[in-house]
């Protein structure tokens, strides 16, 4: 090189493309991280969905069941647990509460009134609860 002149050398160059290529590494191992699982809280949110879905499908139907069958839970708890409004797994169970408004989850024998009912689907799950 002439005096003067400046420039870099041949090991500066091989020096910032080794740093440059372990940077982009890095980075395109993070970012690829985060963008795979971007699409999770789509999928919760579309199994959400879902659920509510068929919630309301079961909804509809128990006012259905109410004004024409004369045991109006007891129908509706089977076609629950049948699996009639769609793919989900439920828990079914006759419950009553007492004057503080704490659940009691204890078998219900006679004059049963309060059905709760939980569905769930891919890890999120739904209740609610249905009176005579």
């Amino acid at each position: 090189m002439k005096s003067g002149q400046r420039g870099f050398t041949l090991l500066e160059i091989i020096i910032a493309l080794v740093v440059g290529a372990i940077l982009a590494a890095i980075v395109v191992q993070v970012m690829g991280t985060n963008l795979s699982r971007s699409a999770e809280p789509l999928a919760w949110v579309r199994q959400q969905l879902s659920l509510q879905e068929i919630m309301e499908s079961m909804i509809s139907d128990y006012k259905y069941l109410w004004m024409t069958d004369d045991t109006p839970l007891d129908t509706f708890k089977s076609r629950i647990e049948s699996n009639y409004y769609g793919t989900y797994s439920a828990v079914t169970k006759y419950v009553s509460f007492d004057a503080a408004g704490n659940e009691n989850s204890a078998a219900c024998s006679t004059d049963c009134k309060i059905l709760k009912v939980t569905i769930a689907s891919g890890g999120q799950s739904l209740t609610a609860l249905f009176t005579r």
